[in-house]
This record gives C-alpha cells, structure tokens and sequence, in this order.
C-alpha cells in the first residue's frame, strides 16, 4: 500500500513540477537546470522509495513465514516426555511432538510449524509432560517470541 502512495505521489507532484519547468520561458537557464536537476532527483527518490516499499513487503512476508517457530528449552530438574502445541481456542491438543525423543534437563529443541501461513493464529497453549508424570500448560503469543524456557 505505502509502495503504491509513493508512486501515485510521484506521477501527480513531481512530474507535473518537472513539465512546468519546461515551460517556463521567463527562468535563467542556470536556474532552470537547476531546477530541473533536482526535478530528476525528486523523482529518483520517489522510484526509489517505491522499489524499497514493494522490497520491505516481501521481507515482512518472508519473515512471517515461520512467525510460529520456537525453541523450547528445558530449564527444569526433570526430563520433558511428551510436549503438546495446540491453538488455544482448540478443544484437543493433537499428535505430541517429541515423539521417541526426551528432552532432558538443561536441553533444548527447536519446533517448527511445517503447515503455518500468515492466517495462523498466535496465541498457542503449551503442554509439557515430565518423567514423573506431572504437567505445565502455559499460554503463550507465539508471534512475538522465539524461545520458551520451561522452569
């Protein structure tokens, strides 16, 4: 959207500039390539801005691709069994990720979301299980971290 202000600002503030410049018989030519010169440079800045806006959108887009993305580590005296993601408006927490694997004391593990999209939700609910069998469920927005330290 910013990318496509700019280019409409250029097209009906700086060129119409540029062509009266033209015109005008009554200014010195020095004043006039003056003028003109930075008429040039006006329009170089807006083409400029332009490309950037459009190049800044793509990054934004890239970077929310895996904005679910986490690193969990365990910070804890136990060992983390069985982990569990699930939306928090979800009423079931799925398949449990670590599968044959054990995150033991002082180890982390990245999680990543293979199916994410921009639409993905960020508020997620967390379900550790420990080698005792007891359980932490802990709320988190997901968009705005990129590790989770259980304690």
């Amino acid at each position: 959207m910013l990318g496509a202000k700019s280019k409409q600002l250029s097209k009906q503030n700086v060129l119409p500039l540029c062509s009266d410049l033209e015109s005008v018989s009554v200014a010195r030519d020095a004043s006039k390539e003056k003028l003109m010169s930075i008429c040039k440079a006006s329009l170089k800045f807006a083409i400029s801005t332009v490309i950037f806006s459009i190049c800044a959108g793509f990054d934004a887009q890239l970077a929310r691709a895996d904005h679910l993305n986490f690193t969990l580590y365990n910070e804890t005296s136990k060992s983390i069994y069985y982990l569990y993601v699930a939306a928090a408006r979800s009423n079931s927490w799925g398949s449990e990720i670590l599968g044959n694997d054990v995150l033991r004391s002082g180890e982390f593990t990245r999680i990543t979301f293979p199916n994410q999209t921009s639409d993905s939700p960020c508020i997620y609910d967390v379900r550790v299980v420990f080698s005792d069998t007891t359980n932490s469920v802990v709320r988190h927005n997901l968009c705005e971290l990129d590790s989770i330290t259980v304690r």
